[in-house]
């Protein structure tokens, strides 16, 4: 018997976006209401030089990848962002 990926993923999703000086904040969530099932990730693009900028993003949840969809995970992560939000 299979389980089907939207009882880990859910069938909602929010995001925020906050800027304050030059950081960027992010956050965003999804919920299964009956499995109580779901996701967060919240992420901080900040100032490195001139106008490269860094990254730091933490996830907690299930379905960050299609292939661990039904394992929960925790993970960290730091790197380069490409683009802004605003």
């Amino acid at each position: 018997m299979s389980i089907p990926i939207s009882d880990y993923m859910g069938y909602f999703e929010s995001m925020m976006v906050y800027k304050w000086e030059n950081y960027e904040f992010s956050a965003k969530g999804r919920e299964n209401f009956a499995t109580h099932n779901g996701a967060i990730e919240i992420g901080i693009t900040f100032p490195l030089s001139g106008k490269l900028k860094g990254y730091f993003q933490y996830f907690n949840g299930y379905g960050e990848s299609l292939i661990d969809y039904n394992h929960l995970q925790e993970r960290f992560g730091l790197g380069i962002a490409l683009n802004d939000y605003f």
